[in-house]
């Protein structure tokens, strides 16, 4: 090999001499050469940078996948009685419900006569009503109707004679007529947005003479849809213990003052804390029915007995010789439509049936045995 060839081993020893030679230049450290020396990080940075990390990717999954699973307890506590005393919030509200409210609420009695063994006796039935349109129509319940189809109403120091114009037994609904105008009609809010827990206010004529209206606040207590009666008709139903006994016809309101209900006294329960109310979209429908035609769509029926289902209504019963019954609807089945109309609640059902007349055909679609078939039934 010629002396001009590159020499690798030659090289590298040369190379290896000089990286020597300059670590021997450079000791002792003196503060001059040590700043020339790359340090590590120390030990505790690199442990407080681990923990930083770790720490950084638990809350980052906690909050992404932990939190959004996590969900509120169905059970919702409270102090019957007792008035939030921080703020005047609750207060002010109430005075201001009432305010919006009290023109419209009205005293109602009837009476009934009925033949016992000592001759023809009478009866009378007192309680609220609101009034529900500028000339007269009034939204009360249909116990306080008299026999006759009157009912006195009180506003205020002039009292005037009502007429039945219709009613829905069932849901212990009557709308009556009174010869007035410019009156001060109650504002009907959306029950379907009524929620467990949230406050109400509720307004009724209970005692009358001098005293006049009285007002209770409280909260919902449940929200039942779909009750079944015996009859066969089912009402939806709102829970409160915002009132007490001989409410009847009173109003049930929101905080924002608008009716989202309307007391009734003639379902009871276990404990007179508790009252009942028809929710006002349920009122709106049989108030405008009867209003323009004389009668209530809720006096059809279907004659079934439903459950809720993720995809429908599952039929849990059928009545004897009912409309369903005679058109072939089955226990078991699972309604899927209604008319076309996809429900999933009996109450929707409901909605649908009231829209019909006396004599109308509903359409259901139902599911069964792996078949999906249309039933039609005379209403």
């Amino acid at each position: 090999m010629s002396t001009e060839e590159f020499d690798y081993e030659n090289t590298k020893n040369e190379e290896e001499e000089l990286s020597f030679a300059e670590e021997l230049e450079n000791y002792p450290p003196t503060p001059e050469n040590t700043d020339k020396i790359k340090k590590p990080f120390p030990m505790w940075f690199n442990s407080a940078l681990t923990a930083f990390i770790t720490c950084f990717v638990i809350l980052t999954a906690y909050t992404f996948i932990v939190l959004p699973n996590i969900r509120p307890s169905a059970v919702i506590s409270y102090s019957k009685g007792e008035e939030k005393t921080d703020t005047g919030e609750s207060v002010t509200n109430l005075n201001a419900v009432f305010e919006k409210n009290i023109q419209s609420i009205v005293r109602i009695s009837g009476k009934t006569d009925y033949r016992s063994f000592f001759g023809i006796s009478s009866q009378t039935s007192s309680g609220s009503g609101m009034i529900i349109s500028e000339n007269g129509y009034i939204l009360t319940s249909y116990s306080l109707i008299g026999s006759n189809g009157e009912a006195s109403v009180i506003i205020g120091k002039d009292t005037y004679t009502a007429k039945l114009v219709g009613q829905d037994i069932s849901k212990d609904i009557a709308i009556i007529k009174i010869d007035a105008s410019g009156l001060s009609p109650v504002t009907l809010g959306n029950s379907d947005n009524v929620k467990i827990g949230d406050t109400v206010i509720a307004i009724a004529d209970i005692l009358g003479g001098d005293i006049g209206a009285s007002v209770t606040k409280g909260i919902i207590c449940g929200v039942n849809n779909g009750v079944s009666l015996s009859n066969g008709n089912s009402v939806n139903l709102l829970q409160t213990d915002a009132a007490g006994a001989q409410a009847s016809g009173g109003c049930l309101a929101d905080e924002s003052g608008n009716v989202i209900g309307m007391l009734t006294s003639s379902i009871s329960a276990n404990t007179d804390k508790i009252i009942f109310a028809i929710p006002s979209n349920d009122i709106l429908s049989i108030a405008e029915s009867i209003i323009n035609t004389g009668l209530a769509p809720s006096g059809l029926t279907i004659g079934i007995k439903g459950a809720d289902a993720e995809h429908g209504v599952t039929v849990e019963s059928v009545l004897e010789d009912s409309p369903a019954q005679k058109s072939g609807i089955k226990k078991g089945d699972l309604i899927l439509k209604v008319d076309g109309n996809i429900v999933k609640s009996v109450s929707e059902i409901n909605k649908i049936r009231d829209t019909h007349k006396k004599g109308d055909t509903i359409i259901l679609t139902v599911y069964r045995d792996g078949e999906i078939m249309d039933i039609s039934i005379k209403l």
